[in-house]
């Protein structure tokens, strides 16, 4: 309590900082799963690492169809670029909130399309794939330090 008088620190700020640093350590944790999931399945693991690439190089390598991702990648551009459209106020709020619709629809459909297809090119069962679509980040990383093994040859 002494080094918190010292310092000049509350409670709060120390349980800022205390959240800050799992935060910090846990997203390190998921990047490294993420980077050997990309090694598991026979890609450089530096490609997990840039965002949208990361997406592209996953889909590829799961063998999803192009038109949902690139559904959803133009449906975004669509909301920036219509932001900065000038045009009456109730138009402007309806386009958005039919593309940001659009926008949530197809992320859930990509979200779901690629924890199913994790699960299967692991050869993972169904309970799995739920637990891979409630808590990806978790099921991640239970698939990059555990002894799973990439089967797209026999999963195709």
């Amino acid at each position: 309590m002494e080094l918190l008088n010292f310092l000049h620190l509350d409670f709060n700020t120390v349980h800022g900082f205390a959240i800050l640093f799992i935060t910090i350590v846990t997203q390190i944790i998921f990047i490294i799963a993420n980077c050997l999931v990309f090694r598991k399945i026979g890609e450089k693991p530096y490609k997990a690492l840039i965002p949208f690439y990361q997406e592209f190089v996953l889909f590829r390598a799961l063998g999803v169809t192009r038109v949902i991702p690139a559904i959803y990648t133009a449906a975004v551009a669509v909301f920036i670029v219509i932001t900065y459209i000038e045009l009456p106020g109730f138009m402007i709020s309806l386009i958005l909130f039919l593309v940001n619709a659009l926008i949530i629809v197809f992320y859930l459909i990509i979200y779901f399309q690629k924890a199913v297809k994790l699960s299967d090119y692991f050869g993972k069962g169904s309970a799995f794939k739920v637990g891979m679509v409630l808590f990806q980040p978790l099921f991640t990383m239970i698939l990059a330090f555990g002894r799973s093994r990439y089967l797209k040859s026999e999963v195709s």
